[in-house]
């Protein structure tokens, strides 16, 4: 079953690719999305990351949350992937 990581904190100027060199090592990861809201001025920067294995997501969350980059904690959820598609469910 495929699972979503959220992840919170990251630093500004981190990219897609950061963002992948940070969770492959758990697991293939289908998709990564690297997100900037400054639209209330917070600057805040976020991930999205995509497994086709909800243990893969499940290894990678329990590592990473707390995880410090740039003097900040990530702060990660793993959800499941809207219209994802198991021939098990």
């Amino acid at each position: 079953m495929a699972a979503r990581l959220h992840i919170k904190g990251l630093p500004r100027g981190f990219d897609e690719d950061d963002l992948l060199d940070l969770c492959e090592p758990y697991g293939f990861v289908e998709d990564v999305q690297v997100i900037y809201d400054d639209y209330n001025g917070s600057g805040t920067v976020r991930g999205i990351v995509d497994y086709p294995d909800r243990d893969d997501a499940k290894s990678a969350a329990d590592d990473l949350d707390g995880y410090e980059l740039d003097d900040q904690p990530l702060r990660v959820t793993v959800s499941s992937r809207k219209g994802a598609v198991s021939a098990f469910e």
